[in-house]
């Protein structure tokens, strides 16, 4: 078991170590030359436009090659030790049951558009939907499938089924969810920074972050044990980061939206684990 732990934060510190570094270095040449560290949807619509820029370009392929930090530090765990291999033989399926896709898809619809619509009964929608807006969602959950997705190879591949060796289902989603959150420290505190926010506003923001993703981590715990499927993990954070990003859009308000969908994410989390204790309170011997 030692041996186990001690590997865990071989890994951990891999991914922070790749992860920071290179957030770091982007958020440094933004700062040095006087331009925003572009995320998300902004990030895409830059890339289409052209309007992206060879000084900003530089510091986006800097923040892109961070986000692979938990993914080549499993891929470090796999040449290292070969009883990691059992963690991801059979986890990369590319057919996963159809109920559970409809129930991530309609989940985060849901929990991103009931926020948005009296956002958008109170100032109007800034967009609208067409076959524009449809490819821009298309591209963006690609975008975030190969980019943000591939964190779950890491965290749910490799990261979850140690941790549930010893740990019930929710202790090892409130685990992991706290150090997945404190992975994205550099990002989210300079994202925090750049929109003007005070010191104070920021320390409570990014403790909210860090509770959110905590409800996320359950999320993709449950649907782990379900589905054994690494590919649907990564399906399932593509979508959990477009649907609010893309309601909040069409409202001009998409961190208002997002802080609701966190507070719907644990309401979701609270009824999913007192309905299923049996897989959320007890020590899974079969991952």
């Amino acid at each position: 078991m030692k041996n186990e732990k001690r590997q865990r934060s071989v890994f951990i510190e891999f991914a922070f170590i790749w992860s920071f570094v290179f957030w770091g270095l982007s958020i440094f040449f933004a700062v040095k030359n006087n331009v925003t560290l572009l995320e998300n949807a902004d990030l895409l619509r830059a890339l289409l436009d052209g309007t992206l820029g060879s000084e900003r370009m530089t510091v986006t392929i800097l923040s892109f090659i961070a986000v692979y930090g938990p993914m080549l530090a499993a891929l470090f765990m796999l040449i290292t030790v070969p009883k990691a291999k059992d963690y991801f033989k059979g986890k990369f399926k590319l057919n996963t049951q159809f109920k559970y896709v409809l129930a991530v898809v309609g989940l985060f619809c849901v929990i991103s558009l009931l926020p948005a619509i009296p956002m958008a009964i109170a100032n109007g929608i800034e967009g609208e939907f067409s076959l524009g807006i449809m490819g821009f969602i298309l591209l963006f959950f690609l975008y975030q499938f190969i980019s943000a997705g591939t964190e779950e190879i890491g965290w749910r591949g490799y990261m979850l089924p140690s941790v549930l060796k010893e740990k019930t289902p929710w202790k090892a989603s409130v685990r992991l969810g706290i150090i997945w959150a404190l992975w994205h420290t550099p990002i989210v505190l300079y994202i925090f920074y750049a929109q003007g926010l005070p010191i104070p506003q920021i320390i409570i923001s990014f403790v909210g972050f860090i509770a959110g993703t905590i409800a996320m981590s359950a999320v993709h715990t449950y649907y782990y044990i379900k589905t054994k499927n690494i590919l649907f993990n990564m399906f399932i954070h593509a979508i959990a980061n477009t649907f609010p990003m893309i309601f909040g859009m069409l409202v001009a308000s998409s961190y208002q939206v997002s802080i609701a969908v966190q507070v719907l994410l644990w309401v979701f989390v609270i009824i999913l684990s007192n309905k299923n204790k049996e897989i959320f309170d007890k020590i899974q011997t079969e991952i």
